[in-house]
């Protein structure tokens, strides 16, 4: 499991940011905030990317080759 949400989650609760809020911020609802901060929903690359903006974190995402390639 990435510790991405987590990260966010926190960040976001130090902003005093409700999910709600933050929802808003993004494009989504408050539903899809909770269900992607308690690992029942992952976010799409992109979706994560808007999260992450909204909040002023910037993602250092590395993508890594297969062991086999």
């Amino acid at each position: 499991m990435s510790p991405i949400p987590k990260i966010l989650r926190e960040i976001r609760i130090e902003k005093a940011l409700t999910q709600a809020q933050l929802a808003i911020m993004v494009g989504t609802s408050p539903t899809i905030i909770s269900e992607w901060e308690n690992y029942r929903a992952d976010p799409l690359l992109t979706s994560l990317e808007r999260w992450a903006d909204a909040l002023g974190y910037e993602l250092d995402l590395h993508v890594k080759e297969p062991a086999n390639a």
